[in-house]
């Protein structure tokens, strides 16, 4: 994506970008780094399954196990984040369909920007630990 501003897709009359748009470049983003943390838990994993020979020595310190799961349970992370998003946008398209206000606990979770931030941060603790951890074993 282009940061020039004059590329805008809907620039308002003034010129300016839309809250849409910064909706638009946010969501863009989003999409992205969801798609690069799931890409990278499940490669980690996988790793193991293409090179065998590095099983062992995390199995002998005995942090084959954590590693493996800190890498899915960050995937689980993004995963769950973006169902509870994707169920937020089902009842706030269905609020629009019945022409009906978007009200209720969905409308409340859909405003929780937190939960998403808390979720990344998750999942990049949990792909940073594993990473020490493997670095910790197969560098020094």
């Amino acid at each position: 994506m282009s940061s020039d501003p004059s590329e805008s897709s809907n620039p308002s009359p003034s010129g300016e970008e839309s809250a849409k748009d910064f909706f638009t470049n946010y969501a863009e983003y989003n999409r992205a780094l969801r798609a690069w943390f799931v890409t990278f838990g499940l490669g980690g994993p996988a790793l193991f399954l293409v090179k065998p020979e590095l099983v062992a020595p995390l199995k002998s310190t005995g942090n084959l196990r954590f590693v493996v799961l800190a890498f899915i349970c960050g995937c689980t992370f993004q995963i769950g984040i973006a169902l509870i998003n994707k169920i937020c946008a089902w009842y706030e398209y269905d609020s629009k369909r019945k022409s009906k206000p978007f009200r209720g606990f969905w409308r409340s979770v859909s405003d929780w920007f937190w939960l998403d931030i808390l979720c990344d941060i998750g999942t990049v603790v949990l792909f940073a630990t594993a990473i020490w951890i493997m670095l910790d074993t197969f560098v020094v």
